[in-house]
């Protein structure tokens, strides 16, 4: 059937698909079923096999993850040290 239609078959060659469609979906969206609703859809019209529903929900999360902490990083190193100091005062207040 894979080769009958012209599909990547889960896998190896897959992997690194999933990776780059759920990053730069994790970029705009946050709400992991949309995430994986982006990664099936891509992976269809990529004509990749998909793969588990554990495995799209796994890395889904993990990049997810990855993705935020580097906007919270860039987010951070932006700020001024009274920025910081502002912040850090207001969370003891509340």
């Amino acid at each position: 059937m894979r080769k009958y239609f012209n599909v990547i078959p889960n896998g190896k060659q897959t992997r690194p698909i999933i990776i780059n469609i759920l990053t730069e979906a994790a970029k705009v969206k946050d709400h992991p079923p949309d995430l994986i609703n982006i990664a099936i859809e891509e992976l269809v019209k990529s004509r990749c096999e998909l793969p588990s529903f554990r495995v799209l929900d796994e890395l889904t999360d993990q990049i997810r993850r990855a993705v935020n902490q580097d906007l919270f990083q860039l987010v951070f190193s932006r700020l001024s040290s009274e920025q910081i100091h502002s912040f850090n005062e207001f969370h003891k207040k509340h």
